[in-house]
């Protein structure tokens, strides 16, 4: 073989590895936590709670992160992390309930959602 046919060769065979398809992985991780407990003073207070985190945007629960790391046409790997609905609702309990007693009352229920009025 003369170095011209070794050289095509080589890069034929270079060719073919490079584009032969690719390992291509993606994950999605959910992070979250347990509920927390609450109780509510009366059904009023509970309504407006529940409603105001309906309400909530979406960047309200915190994290969520995306890693990915790639070998163009060879490898693919990424990974995607979100927070779980029940870190958004925990989140939500810890800024209305003011006084930490575990009770939201039907106040702390009406400033917690004029704070987050949209």
């Amino acid at each position: 073989m003369t170095y011209c046919q070794k050289t095509l060769t080589s890069l034929c065979a270079l060719t073919v590895v490079l584009c032969a398809g690719c390992i291509h992985h993606h994950e999605t991780i959910y992070k979250d936590e347990n509920r927390a407990s609450v109780e509510f003073e009366n059904d009023a207070a509970a309504r407006e709670f529940y409603q105001t985190v309906s309400r909530l945007p979406s960047s309200y629960a915190g994290s969520s992160s995306d890693t990915r790391v790639s070998i163009p046409f060879v490898f693919k790997h990424e990974t995607e992390v979100r927070s779980g609905p029940y870190v958004r609702e925990n989140k939500a309990i810890k800024a209305c309930d003011t006084n930490h007693d575990g009770m939201i009352s039907e106040e702390e229920a009406r400033k917690f959602a004029k704070r987050n009025q949209n």
